[in-house]
This record gives C-alpha cells, sequence and structure tokens, in this order.
C-alpha cells in the first residue's frame, strides 16, 4: 500500500533528511519515488538523475554521468561540513 496518499508534509521531509544524512544521493524504488517527489503535499524540490547503470543496457554514458553527479554531490557535503564547522 502507497503511503503517498497518508503522508504528512512534515513525514516526507523527516524521511528525506533522514534519508539524505544517511548517503548524499538517495536511491528510489518506484514506490519511494511516488511518496516523496511526485506526492503531495510537497513544498521541496528534487533533483532526479534517471539512468540505465545495469551492464545489459550497454550505456556508456550513464556510467560517466553517474560518476559526475556523484563527484558533485560529495563536493557539496564537504561544502556544508566547510560551512558549519565554520559558523
Amino acid at each position: 500500500m502507497s503511503q503517498g496518499s497518508t503522508m504528512t508534509l512534515s513525514d516526507r521531509v523527516k524521511q528525506l533528511t533522514d534519508l539524505s544524512n544517511k548517503r548524499p544521493i538517495i536511491r528510489m524504488n518506484a514506490q519511494k519515488f511516488n511518496d516523496l517527489v511526485k506526492g503531495t503535499p510537497r513544498n521541496y524540490s528534487v533533483i532526479a538523475m534517471f539512468t540505465a547503470l545495469s551492464p545489459q543496457r550497454g550505456c556508456a554514458i550513464c556510467g560517466a554521468a553517474n560518476d559526475e553527479f556523484a563527484i558533485g554531490n560529495i563536493v557539496k557535503c564537504f561544502q556544508s561540513l566547510i560551512v558549519f564547522i565554520g559558523q
């Protein structure tokens, strides 16, 4: 059963915050995507990257794009840490 229709805004924000505190990139299945990205109410934005990383797909650019996206998120985390320590 989908939680999308029963989750409050604070539930969604808390779940996203908890997930992002564990990893800078949140991997989602269809259910999480529907609940957290497409569900309402929502007062936040999400950047979603869809890739075909499976070797059976043979998407060479998907791997490179995934690596760049991951590096960008790691840099963002370090910048946030530096700002937090500096304050």
